[in-house]
């Protein structure tokens, strides 16, 4: 599909098609994870926003992420997940919604707050709750949204990848 936005011809465009990621393992320093990550994704706005030039995504989606005290997963979802997103042409943005206190993790409250928040934000017409901890394996998963809900995770490693 085209479509002609501000005197331009663009592509309409569901997900790019990739053979998925071939490692998952990589090492931060310490102290600048922030700064490695935003220099590996310079298309990626301050606030975690990222939007195709190329093209128009047929989805506004905003990622959900509730959280408390779990950095170094953090780390890792933000350095897999930005390459992953982007390579899906999505019109994204994504909400890491921190819990502090020592109070009992609230999930339902935080993904509620999160999404109040992108809303007053952007146009989201598409929502994908994750946790800081779920990292896919291959980016032909892609963070859309379907005609139903869906959970994205086929399987878990820590279930040796079954679901259960």
């Amino acid at each position: 599909k085209k479509m002609l936005v501000k005197g331009k011809l663009l592509m309409i465009t569901e997900a790019h098609k990739s053979n998925g990621i071939s490692s998952l393992t990589k090492l931060f320093q310490r102290t600048n994870f922030l700064e490695q990550i935003k220099s590996e994704n310079p298309n990626v706005q301050q606030g975690g926003r990222f939007k195709p030039k190329d093209c128009v995504a047929l989805q506004k989606v905003a990622i959900i992420i509730p959280f408390r005290n779990r950095d170094e997963h953090l780390k890792y979802w933000l350095y897999y997940l930005h390459p992953i997103l982007q390579r899906q042409q999505l019109d994204y943005g994504v909400y890491v919604i921190n819990q502090d206190g020592d109070v009992t993790f609230n999930r339902a409250k935080l993904l509620n707050v999160g999404y109040t928040e992108a809303l007053k934000e952007y146009d989201y017409d598409c929502f994908v709750f994750s946790d800081v901890d779920l990292i896919p394996m291959d980016d032909r998963n892609t963070y859309k949204c379907f005609s139903q809900p869906r959970h994205l995770s086929v399987s878990m490693d820590k279930f040796a990848s079954l679901l259960r």
